[in-house]
């Protein structure tokens, strides 16, 4: 309390004094005592600091958690629209129809439909029937095709998907190869061949949390013409991908590949492969390490599957190569559908190649583009001659053939709506015994512009399909060489509404008679149109 009266005291003399000097001077101050600190001589004391020992002792804690049942009362939210007008949904469309007629004549007819009556279900279907007759030239040049195709998928509650499908077609073939001059008309030219396939197939719907990708196929055929062929094929196939770090995948796939044709005789084609591999993905590179081990009547055949794909510039430019090999099947169903007009008793066997190859791919703004060249050494490859029958047929000519191709595939978007692709292939054929490879093209490009306008109700399409010269074989051993093709096509379809339209199709504007196989020439200028409905 002293204290406290003694710092009143001081401060109310301050005061005054400083009152006292308001008379003083400007900027004059009068000194009354200099004042002097001074600070007494000390000791300086050293410390030094140190750490704390280390806690050794290991804690545990023991949590106890007590069950109980939370009742969350909330009010649900109202939901209102933020008042931006937006664009109206394209429904879209589940089926197609399509019916016309064209020159030569020929009646045409398209319909297809695809359901989705739930998530768990889509359901498709579609038929198509093609035919034409030209025969004022040649007589019996003339073709039908019909393709009946339905399909069914399902999604289980389990991660799985079951697929199904069934195809159908009938195919009719005229044989008219033969001298007209000389044959006003022939009989049992016709040939028809059917085809029945039945598929199924099981695999993971969506990703699972072990990272494992499985499936499982069964596909059987029934593939026959009308004089005595029957073949029937079998091919199972199951395979199963392991991620690794979610990115490398582990594969393993079995294939069992089994055709039996009988005419006169009897004879198997039966294949088993196994095929494991490792890939391994980086932002770089990617690198695929594998084997394909082929059986085929007890004997083995091991062949590489490796392929290392390098980015030099992101997705712009991507540098590839890799070497392949498998049993390739010249059974029945592929020779007849390469070749419609193959001899009606043909042998059937395994081609075995090995494929050395490498090149460039990518996407450059609105351009996508692969160069691709290689090597490819083929045992057994098919050739083809023609008989001395008539009609002509073709036998099938096996030999060894060694094969440098390249080829160039691009597709340009150089503005909205408008797609430009254009593809072309170059092959240089080397066989051991023969002089040539008969009927094996050389050279073949295609080039296509397609612009869509009015929401993609008018299409335009101009295609451009070229096939150089080849060498060709006759029944007698004599030699040739086919005509140059140049096809050119032009397609349009406009929808006068959005469901209904029209369409129309010109083929081989340069009307040029291709002869594909020596003595079918092909049909000319050909024209399609119609009316078309979608909904």
């Amino acid at each position: 309390m002293k204290n406290l009266v003694t710092i009143c005291i001081g401060l109310m003399a301050w005061v005054a004094s400083v009152r006292a000097q308001d008379n003083l001077p400007s900027e004059q101050v009068q000194v009354i005592k200099n004042f002097e600190a001074r600070l007494a001589d000390a000791n300086k004391l050293t410390i030094t600091p140190g750490l704390p020992a280390a806690d050794t002792s290991t804690l545990r804690y023991t949590y106890q958690l007590q069950p109980r049942t939370l009742a969350l009362q909330y009010e649900a939210p109202t939901i209102r629209p933020l008042g931006i007008k937006s664009e109206k949904q394209d429904p879209g469309y589940k089926g197609l129809i399509q019916a016309g007629y064209g020159y030569p004549s020929s009646p045409y007819a398209y319909a297809g439909y695809r359901a989705n009556p739930n998530k768990q279900l889509n359901l498709g279907a579609s038929f198509r029937h093609l035919s034409m007759n030209d025969s004022k030239q040649y007589a019996n040049r003339r073709f039908m095709d019909n393709d009946l195709h339905l399909e069914t998928t399902y999604f289980t509650d389990q991660e799985l998907a079951l697929k199904g499908n069934l195809d159908f077609s009938m195919d009719d073939y005229y044989q008219y190869g033969y001298d007209h001059e000389v044959y006003d008309t022939l009989s049992g030219v016709k040939r028809r061949f059917n085809t029945a396939a039945l598929g199924f197939q099981l695999y993971n719907g969506e990703n699972n949390k072990a990272n494992l990708n499985y499936f499982a196929n069964l596909d059987v055929y029934r593939h026959a013409d009308n004089f005595a062929n029957r073949e029937t094929g079998v091919l199972l196939d199951l395979g199963a991908k392991k991620y690794i770090a979610q990115k490398h995948p582990i594969a393993l796939e079995i294939k069992t590949d089994l055709s039996t044709l009988q005419d006169t005789v009897k004879q198997t084609l039966n294949n088993f492969n196994l095929l494991p591999s490792f890939t391994f993905h980086s932002n770089a590179f990617r690198i695929k390490a594998g084997a394909n081990i082929a059986i085929h009547n007890d004997e083995y055949f091991i062949y590489p599957d490796l392929a290392l794909a390098l980015a030099i510039s992101g997705n712009q430019i991507i540098l590839f190569g890799g070497w392949t090999g498998d049993l390739q099947k010249n059974n029945f169903r592929s020779l007849s559908t390469y070749n419609p007009f193959i001899a009606r008793r043909i042998h059937v066997m395994n081609s075995q190649y090995n494929d050395y190859f490498g090149g460039l791919k990518g996407n450059v703004s609105f351009i996508q583009y692969e160069l691709k060249g290689g090597y490819k050494q083929t045992k057994d490859m098919a050739l083809f001659q023609a008989t001395n029958t008539l009609p002509i047929g073709f036998d099938v000519l096996y030999d060894d053939v060694n094969l440098i191709y390249a080829l160039g595939n691009i597709v340009v978007h150089p503005v909205k709506n408008v797609e430009i692709g254009l593809m072309i292939t170059k092959n240089f054929y080397d066989p051991a015994t023969q002089a040539k490879a008969w009927y094996l093209p050389d050279l073949e490009g295609n080039a296509r512009i397609q612009y869509k306008t009015m929401g993609d109700r008018l299409q335009v399409a101009l295609e451009t399909y070229y096939m150089d010269k080849f060498p060709t074989l006759g029944a007698f051993g004599e030699t040739g060489e086919s005509n140059t093709l140049l096809d050119v096509n032009v397609q349009a379809d406009f929808f006068i509404t959005k469901k209904f339209g029209v369409f129309a199709h010109l083929n081989n504007l340069a009307n040029i008679q291709h002869r594909r196989w020596l003595d079918y020439p092909g049909i000319g200028l050909n024209v399609i149109g119609g009316l078309q409905v979608r909904f």
